[in-house]
């Protein structure tokens, strides 16, 4: 056992720090000077050596005495020198280990520090050192190194002693050999934040994140949260990737599909329907045009979502026969082409279409008095019959 202390042989109690292991302790005292003697105790007397060889010579022989240390006297037996202790000093402090006894309680406390293993923190020995460094790792009070045995004030100033010293993992709760063994942890292990190309770990995602933004940002992708080898490599992985919203004509990537659609509304010409983008108006139409998807109106240049919705522009807008679906170029074409093609369903006097020729008939009848499907001049007609277009509705006057 050693330990420091400054010339002459006077030195603080107060430890800084202690070394424990399974078969030493070392005790650093407070250093004020500058010439620094190590000095080796003796559990049983607590005289101190220069040399470990004087102590290992001096332990055979003060293991048999009873030494007062008080009084530096040795006595025959240990019963006289607890006699003495007694009456000559007023106490006996008595080591429940061995059979050693002093006459302070503080000399007991050294004797328990040297010899065997003792707590100071909790004034508790023990009777070896695994015990001790047992109690220092299940001990609320305590906050001790388990791999050198140093013991801190606080956990964060423990933890900050296992970044520093040790190559320990705080969130896997794991100390590694080397630096190389911790580092080929952080690489491996999903549950860690490690920047591979910096070769750097992060105690959390947020702040790993911000280091990939910053320093990665020409090859990282943060909607997937994942860092590529080159620039290259992320510009194909936003036009593969399915949850990119991706511009391929401006290399540009958005936060959602919808600002997308906006941009190539914008700055491209894009098909609605099948949301691809075009590279001029003219390609435009001629993908409405020549594509099946579309529902598109040649006449209007216009496309609709469904064939529905072109159905009922036709209706509303152009010349359309309901009953053949047929686009007519006038009124008077789609009358004429009403009249010759469907006039077992198409009364030429109302311009009314039915649906069946039965309908037709009782129409006929019950409206114009007739039998046959003929225009009737009514009583104060003095003209023929002629078309007026009023808008795009061409009437039969």
């Amino acid at each position: 056992m050693s330990f420091l202390f400054r010339l002459p042989r006077i030195y603080t109690r107060t430890k800084l720090s202690e070394l424990r292991t399974t078969t030493t302790t070392i005790y650093v005292a407070t250093i004020r000077g500058t010439m620094l003697v190590v000095v080796h105790p003796c559990g049983l007397c607590l005289d101190t050596f220069y040399e470990i060889e004087q102590l290992r010579a001096h332990k055979p022989v003060c293991s048999q005495r009873n030494f007062c240390v008080a009084c530096k006297k040795d006595y025959p037996t240990s019963l006289e020198l607890r006699t003495h202790l007694s009456e000559a000093h007023g106490s006996c402090q008595s080591c429940k280990f061995c059979d050693r006894h002093y006459a302070a309680q503080d000399k007991l406390d050294e004797h328990y520090t040297y010899q065997h293993s003792f707590c100071d923190d909790c004034k508790l020995p023990f009777s070896t050192t695994e015990e001790l460094w047992k109690h220092g790792m299940e001990c609320p009070d305590h906050f001790d190194c388990p791999l050198c045995s140093l013991r801190f004030p606080t956990r964060g100033r423990l933890t900050k002693h296992f970044d520093e010293k040790h190559c320990y993992c705080e969130d896997c709760n794991r100390v590694f050999p080397t630096t190389e063994s911790l580092k080929e942890h952080y690489a491996q292990s999903v549950r860690h934040a490690y920047c591979q190309p910096c070769d750097e770990a992060f105690r959390s995602q947020d702040t790993f994140r911000t280091h990939l933004k910053g320093e990665h940002q020409d090859r990282y992708c943060d909607i997937c949260d994942q860092l590529f080898g080159s620039a290259y490599a992320l510009k194909e992985h936003h036009v593969q990737s399915p949850r990119h919203a991706y511009c391929q004509y401006c290399d540009r990537h958005f936060r959602t599909h919808e600002l997308l659609r906006q941009h190539n509304q914008v700055d491209h010409y894009l098909c609605e329907i099948c949301k691809k983008v075009l590279h001029s108006p003219l390609a435009l139409k001629e993908h409405y045009v020549q594509s099946p998807a579309h529902a598109y109106c040649q006449r209007c240049n216009m496309h609709f979502a469904s064939g529905a919705a072109l159905f009922d522009h036709y209706r509303t807008m152009h010349y359309f026969c309901d009953i053949c679906e047929k686009v007519l170029p006038t009124g008077g074409g789609l009358h004429e082409h009403r009249r010759q093609k469907h006039r077992d369903l198409y009364c030429f006097n109302c311009k009314l279409v039915f649906q069946t020729p039965g309908d037709l008939q009782t129409h006929l009848y019950s409206r114009h008095q007739i039998t046959h499907n003929l225009y009737v001049r009514r009583p104060d007609d003095t003209q023929q019959p002629r078309e007026v277009r009023i808008g795009r509705a061409v009437y039969v006057l």
